[in-house]
């Protein structure tokens, strides 16, 4: 996914997710947890009693064993409240799960990005699941409106050249109308080009693009979609920076982390960023 220049005008998502942490989160609490679950499979304990799963927070000290550490299948990613990875283990590595996890003592300097949007996705894990197509995937981002167009380039930057039918449905928002659903346009896409799609009536918000087939007098659903921030001209700069952060710290996690987890926490950072 392409970089852009930093915008210097307009609260950045740090900003937004302090004020929101503030707001939210416990401090008592917070003092104690030093990060998350990030990825996990097999069967993993937290000081010899607790089961864990994904997205179970971790407290300073605690110990982490692998339950079955001779299971080459199991595997745990732990991660930081500033969404560092801070621990991984694969016990398909000779070894490697023999060994406890000893977590730190306290959580350092914390960035209330990770925390704020890791609450969110995992509150409500089935919003945000981003399951992998049989094809390339299309990406998360945030989309300039320009009238009643926008340029799908960044969202296509994966896919192969051709010919696409996308449709636009809002993502269902708590307290908040679902809004209009637009009927399938077509697009022409290559690398390197603009992807321009007009749609009558569009308007800013958080939409779930997906591609559709032509069958008979109808469309059929794929198995490829993404999540866009539709904005408009004065807040694009904005909205577009702070999904770059929320970007640039995925890109850190690199091959530790699998692409359905990445994609669920960007889609919760639109999310947020649509909220604020």
């Amino acid at each position: 996914m392409k970089t852009r220049r930093t915008s210097k005008s307009g609260p950045t998502l740090i900003a937004v997710i302090n004020f929101l942490a503030v707001m939210l989160l416990a401090s008592t609490v917070r003092a104690q947890q030093v990060g998350y679950v990030l990825d996990i499979n097999g069967d993993w304990s937290l000081n010899g009693n607790t089961s864990l799963h994904q997205a179970s927070k971790l407290p300073a000290g605690g110990v982490i064993r692998a339950n079955s550490p001779s299971d080459r299948s199991c595997y745990i990613v732990l991660a930081g409240l500033d969404g560092k990875i801070i621990e991984k283990r694969e016990c398909r590595k000779q070894g490697e799960c023999s060994k406890s996890i000893q977590l730190p003592q306290s959580p350092g300097i914390v960035s209330r990005v990770f925390t704020a949007i890791g609450d969110l996705v995992w509150s409500t894990p089935a919003k945000y699941v981003a399951l992998i197509s049989k094809g390339t995937d299309l990406n998360e981002a945030v989309v300039k409106l320009d009238g009643d167009q926008i340029d799908l380039a960044e969202v296509f930057s994966s896919v192969e050249k051709g010919v696409y039918f996308v449709k636009l449905d809002p993502v269902v928002r708590e307290n908040s109308h679902s809004g209009k659903s637009f009927s399938p346009v077509s697009l022409e896409w290559g690398p390197g080009q603009p992807a321009r799609a007009r749609i009558k009536g569009l308007v800013s918000g958080l939409y779930k693009l997906s591609i559709v087939k032509p069958d008979g007098k109808g469309f059929l659903a794929t198995d490829q979609d993404a999540w866009v921030l539709i904005s408009n001209p004065s807040q694009y700069a904005t909205n577009s920076d702070s999904f770059k952060e929320a970007l640039t710290l995925t890109q850190q996690w690199g091959e530790q982390v699998h692409s359905d987890v990445v994609r669920s926490f960007l889609r919760a950072s639109l999310d947020l960023i649509a909220n604020h």
